[in-house]
């Protein structure tokens, strides 16, 4: 087992690619860009699509799915919350 990064986007709804059965752990910025951890088997060969919703405070929310974590830009002035959706969800 190994802890990879993965790139998020600013988008409310996105997809990533993770390792079958990859364990998210955590979400946070590096040098000012939102990455999602997680816990992968590193001889897994299948990738499966994970849906990824992210909202900021205060914003319209309408998604039900596990809290992964949040992350704040621009020092603190805007805060983001991050979720993983199954797609029949969205």
């Amino acid at each position: 087992m190994k802890i990879y990064k993965y790139g998020l986007v600013f988008s409310e709804i996105q997809e990533i690619l993770l390792p079958k059965g990859a364990k998210i752990l955590t979400v946070q910025c590096q040098n000012k860009m939102p990455y999602i951890w997680a816990l992968i088997n590193e001889k897994e060969t299948t990738d499966e699509a994970r849906v990824i919703a992210i909202r900021e405070t205060g914003s319209e929310f309408d998604i039900v799915g596990e809290y992964i974590g949040t992350y704040q830009r621009l020092d603190g002035f805007y805060v983001f919350h991050v979720f993983e959706i199954t797609k029949n969800d969205n």
